[in-house]
């Protein structure tokens, strides 16, 4: 089975307050792209590994790969103006016979087992998804008022999300509309069934100067 992994990581940091974006921040000794994309490496050693990255900082990752000993072969895309441009343009390195995961470059706690289990579900049924469930209660806003919805019919969405290459695609040839926000909406938009399995609590992605301080105090912490 052939297997890649598109790494996005092409946006900025406007909630961070930092004139570097997000991605190439260091914790805890690596900078947080290269920490997402080496759990992908330690779960397949022979994946495919593509970066989406701003095209101005493409100087900055090859000083990185230097400074940090990064030797596993791989190919940068150039980051598009959101999410959606972003994947489609490392979809351009994907090839049509491989299983695919889309994974945020901000999520640099994903787990091994987390890894393999979105694989293996997407080898055997086309599309692998992991979400949780909701800790606390959510109402619906409205004009005029909101109302409390059952958390209980609701999940929030993690990456990697893995498909087969053909279903991205065939689901990227769409026009971008706001409402694509990760790539399981628009592979179910074209019409292919979307598999769920567990996520992982500590899978948090990284927006906001407390997100990192606790993503470095839950690696200090995180047992050998």
């Amino acid at each position: 089975m052939k297997r890649a992994a598109v790494i996005v990581g092409g946006g900025g940091s406007k909630r961070m307050g930092s004139s570097l974006p997000k991605q190439f921040l260091e914790l805890n000794g690596l900078p947080v792209i290269m920490r997402s994309a080496m759990v992908f490496l330690d779960a397949y050693p022979d994946i495919r590994l593509i970066l989406v990255i701003p095209e101005g900082y493409f100087s900055l990752w090859d000083e990185y790969v230097h400074r940090y000993h990064f030797r596993h072969r791989h190919k940068l895309a150039v980051g598009g103006e959101t999410r959606f441009h972003s994947v489609k343009s490392g979809l351009q390195l994907v090839q049509p016979d491989e299983v695919v995961a889309i994974h945020d470059a901000a999520r640099p706690l994903i787990s091994k087992d987390l890894v393999e289990r979105c694989f293996l579900l997407a080898e055997e049924k086309g599309s692998a998804v992991p979400v949780i469930t909701l800790p606390d209660s959510i109402r619906q806003i409205g004009p005029e008022k909101s109302i409390a919805l059952n958390r209980d019919e609701y999940r929030l969405v993690q990456t990697p999300q893995v498909f087969r290459a053909e279903y991205l695609h065939q689901a990227y040839e769409n026009d971008y509309a706001s409402h694509h926000t990760d790539d399981a909406t628009l592979v179910g938009e074209a019409g292919f069934e979307i598999f769920l399995l567990e996520g992982e609590k500590n899978n948090l992605k990284i927006t906001e100067p407390f997100d990192l301080w606790l993503a470095s105090e839950y690696l200090r912490k995180k047992p050998e």
